[in-house]
């Protein structure tokens, strides 16, 4: 008569045992749910800390950015502010972590740079994330808006009554007509004048008087000697007739004599001549860039003495912008260009007075820019547009990343 107690036993049992496999069921899930949910927040933390490194090594990227605007003249420095090579550099504490800047020149590229920047949570010694970027950098285009420009504060732009300018005119100082601003107005400048002091130019635009000072573009005239420099360097330098290609190239002093017919030289890269530029009166000389550049500018940079006479220049046939030969002169002696044409663009970096004599038959189309200037007496000057923007490799505005060099790694 115990069989139902049996049987009431077997279902207890059962019971007892369904309830344990639920259970079991129950808690696995949720040891499931849990371990979701911890490898979701870890990943998520994960993910959080990789994008603050992200964050940072772009923070270096900037970084190294300002560093060069403010100071392009170092080739290579880690981001420490030192300009030093500093491999065990910890790197710049910023915000919660680190980032770490180096940049290097890039063999081969005209004087862009590689920025490689690493960002660190909490540091870059024991970091708990890192994300690294690498970009490529170059300088912005170069801008040369004024047909005339004096950088000398203070100093007279002076244009003869018989010469004509086509485009825009600044001076840093008084603008006026050969033989001073109290003369009455005669020269013709097509176009506006803007003049830190007082002008007396007859002008088809705007004029302005009493303007803010107005710097000359950057330029870097160590990087094209450096360029020249690497190219290898000669001493003294004649031609005679016939035609020539030089650059880059580091030379004493290049001398044209006109005893032997029409001379040519063809730029194939920057050019400094460390002593004297001269062409002979009677020498029949052109200088063209070669057509290889396109685009893209160079420099002859000249430190000594120049005494030229009868120069024609000779821009690239790119389109939709030519590249220029830029005469680069670093002295301070007054300098006179006599007979000088064609596609001519000028730049003094040195405190010279610069005259401009030329004819109404072979014009500038270019632009002059020096501390103080004078515009001799028929001397005819155009504006060139393809100046407002130039790609000249070294020197320019801002520098930038070029764009499709972003890349991102661990």
């Amino acid at each position: 008569m115990t069989l139902p107690k049996f049987r009431a036993s077997l279902k207890a049992g059962q019971a007892m045992v369904l309830a344990f496999f639920y259970l079991a069921i129950v808690v696995m899930i949720s040891l499931i749910l849990y371990t979701k949910v911890i490898h979701f927040r870890t990943f998520g933390a994960s993910s959080i800390l990789n994008e603050q490194a992200v964050s940072l090594a772009e923070a270096g990227v900037e970084h190294a950015l300002f560093q060069l605007n403010t100071d392009p003249n170092p080739l290579s420095y880690h981001g420490d502010d030192t300009r030093g090579s500093a491999p065990d550099f910890p790197g710049l504490v910023f915000g919660q972590g680190t980032f770490k800047v180096d940049v290097h020149p890039i063999v081969g590229a005209g004087g862009d740079r590689k920025i490689t920047s690493e960002g660190c949570i909490p540091n870059c010694t024991n970091p708990k994330a890192k994300r690294v970027i690498t970009v490529d950098a170059a300088m912005g285009p170069i801008s040369i808006p004024f047909v005339l420009h004096s950088g000398e504060i203070g100093a007279l732009l002076e244009i003869d009554p018989a010469a004509q300018v086509e485009g825009n005119v600044y001076s840093n100082g008084d603008a006026c007509r050969e033989g001073g601003c109290h003369l009455l107005p005669f020269d013709i400048v097509n176009g506006d004048v803007w003049a830190g002091g007082t002008t007396n130019l007859t002008v088809s635009g705007a004029e302005t008087e009493g303007a803010d000072y107005l710097a000359l573009p950057n330029l870097d005239v160590d990087s094209f000697n450096n360029q020249a420099f690497a190219g290898g360097a000669d001493g003294f330098t004649i031609y005679c007739g016939g035609s020539h290609s030089l650059g880059p190239r580091q030379i004493v002093s290049l001398r044209v004599e006109g005893t032997c017919g029409p001379t040519s030289l063809t730029v194939t890269g920057p050019i400094h001549i460390t002593g004297g530029l001269t062409v002979d009166q009677d020498a029949d000389f052109k200088i063209y860039l070669d057509e290889s550049f396109g685009s893209t500018s160079t420099a002859i940079v000249v430190d000594g003495t120049i005494d030229i006479e009868n120069v024609e220049f000779f821009a690239t046939s790119a389109s939709p912008t030519k590249g220029f030969v830029i005469l680069v002169y670093t002295g301070d002696s007054a300098t006179p260009l006599v007979h000088v044409w064609g596609n001519f663009v000028f730049f003094s970096v040195g405190n010279a007075r610069i005259e401009i004599s030329n004819n109404d038959s072979e014009p500038i189309q270019g632009a002059v820019l020096a501390a103080q200037l004078h515009v001799d007496h028929r001397s005819i000057i155009n504006y060139d547009p393809d100046l407002s923007s130039i790609d000249l490799p070294g020197s320019g505005g801002p520098w930038r990343i070029i764009r499709g060099t972003y890349k991102i790694g661990k």
